[in-house]
């Protein structure tokens, strides 16, 4: 899983750095204001699945460990985030206030489940060694 992660981490950073590249491709008539920002979105939305495929990753250490009701509360944290960017910054930023709002929610997810994931390795706890 932790190479998952990984992977997922790596495959993110590169479609970061060629979404202008990739969004030409896909859309050459987008007019360049329109695409200065599907390039924002295109960039947030992978680090979202950055972030989204860490999260699996601690899911899974925290079930293993049979803690369950952490990950069910992360796990609502990126419609969460996507709706209060939505609701207090749509109208300065537009569309783009969904993609930092998925993208802020699964980081926040990330840090809630991180700190307790190393005792929930296995299902063991911290030892006094």
């Amino acid at each position: 899983l932790l190479g998952l992660t990984l992977g997922g981490g790596l495959v993110a950073g590169l479609a970061v750095m060629a979404a202008p590249g990739l969004l030409y491709l896909m859309a050459p008539t987008l007019p360049p204001a329109l695409h200065t920002e599907a390039t924002l979105i295109a960039r947030l939305g992978w680090l979202a699945f950055a972030c989204a495929v860490a999260l699996f990753y601690l899911t899974a250490m925290h079930n293993a460990g049979e803690r369950f009701i952490l990950p069910v509360l992360a796990s609502l944290l990126p419609p969460v985030g996507m709706i209060a960017f939505s609701l207090v910054w749509a109208e300065q930023v537009g569309p783009a206030a969904l993609a930092w709002g998925q993208a802020v929610g699964h980081a926040a997810a990330v840090l809630l489940l991180l700190p307790k994931s190393r005792s929930a390795e296995l299902g063991s706890t911290p030892s006094a060694t």
